[in-house]
């Protein structure tokens, strides 16, 4: 990074054959974290506290990078092994040593889910 430059902060639409994401990911001077987040819950990075983020009941899986091999942009989630998650994560199916892939086709299932419950059903009658 050039000497004084603004943080990088950067948000992206994913596609994927399950539906849509947003790719987040943010880098400065020393230091960086990214996500791939959902309605229902995200796939992080070690930067992400799971306790705390499990005592406020979300869905949250993590992977680590390492020092050589840091996870930089979300992207590289798809293929880390999730490494640790809150109990909300592990209650819909998510579990340690999948791939951030298998986690986040979890995530946006439960996202259809979720929006097919709003819909009116067939014999909801409308006002006109």
């Amino acid at each position: 990074m050039k000497k004084n430059p603004l943080p990088i902060v950067e948000n992206k639409i994913i596609e994927t054959p399950w539906g849509r994401c947003i790719g987040h990911r943010a880098q400065w001077q020393g230091g960086m974290y990214c996500s791939i987040i959902t309605n229902r819950g995200l796939i992080g990075c070690g930067a992400y506290d799971v306790m705390c983020l499990g005592r406020a009941q979300h869905i949250v899986a993590i992977s680590r990078g390492t020092k050589k091999n840091p996870y930089i942009h979300p992207e590289q989630l798809l293929e880390a092994k999730i490494m640790d998650l809150t109990e909300e994560a592990r209650k819909v199916g998510i579990r340690k040593g999948m791939k951030g892939k298998d986690a986040l086709k979890i995530l946006l299932e439960l996202d259809k889910v979720a929006a097919g419950s709003n819909k009116p059903s067939k014999t909801t009658k409308r006002k006109k």
